[in-house]
């Protein structure tokens, strides 16, 4: 079997005189808002040379290192990729007391770190928070629930998230022992604690200004 020949070579190929297809077309705005991550990430890499050195050095080395950043761009950084990532799928969990503990723990050791200092230091914690100009994670984490249950309830009740919990509370089978702490249970909590009624959630602006947790400025 011979296969067939290669076509004939063009010898002169069109050329778009105007190059439209390497030509930047950018404006001056995203020009400088990709500038302005560029430079997000370079802070970012000396954060992280910061902790580098900080780790070989004595206890002074560490201070030092870790001023090259202003504190107040740490905590936006904090609160804009660590916490974002931290909070990825709590708006589902039904968190124990040990859990938001837990989490809380990592969060202000985070947050200590960031501004150079230790438990030895003796600083409350609500000043590194304010320092930093950040707000307690388990307060954010009851936000994201409660933010998530607006949008549930806010659905019509022939959709398709609505079935599925109407479902599963139907099919329900109680064991022995005591039973498994639900989402339900949380939210019931959530809503007891922040004074709110099923019914605000049809509101959607009112709804987010009463859950909202500021960070601290």
């Amino acid at each position: 079997m011979s296969w067939p020949p290669w076509p004939p070579r063009p010898q002169h190929l069109s050329r778009c005189p105007s190059h439209r297809y390497h030509r930047c077309h950018r404006s001056t705005k995203e020009v400088e808002a990709r500038r302005q991550v560029l430079l997000l990430f370079f802070v970012v890499l000396v954060m992280s040379c910061a902790g580098v050195v900080a780790g070989r050095g004595s206890e002074d080395n560490k201070v030092d290192a870790r001023k090259w950043v202003p504190i107040k761009l740490k905590g936006k950084f904090y609160r804009t990729a660590v916490r974002s990532a931290i909070l990825y799928g709590t708006e589902c969990w039904a968190v124990k007391s040990q859990h938001e503990t837990k989490v809380g723990i990592a969060e202000m050791r985070m947050l200590r770190w960031m501004c150079g200092k230790t438990r030895q230091d003796k600083i409350r914690n609500g000043a590194i928070r304010k320092r930093v100009g950040v707000a307690p994670i388990v307060e954010k984490m009851v936000e994201n629930r409660l933010r998530w249950f607006g949008h549930v309830e806010r659905r019509p009740v022939d959709f398709v998230v609505r079935r599925v919990d109407q479902m599963e509370r139907r099919q329900t089978i109680r064991g022995r022992g005591r039973p498994k702490k639900t989402i339900r249970e949380v939210i019931k909590k959530d809503l007891e604690l922040n004074d709110l009624d099923r019914s605000m959630v049809l509101d959607r602006t009112l709804w987010r200004k009463l859950i909202h947790v500021a960070d601290p400025t």
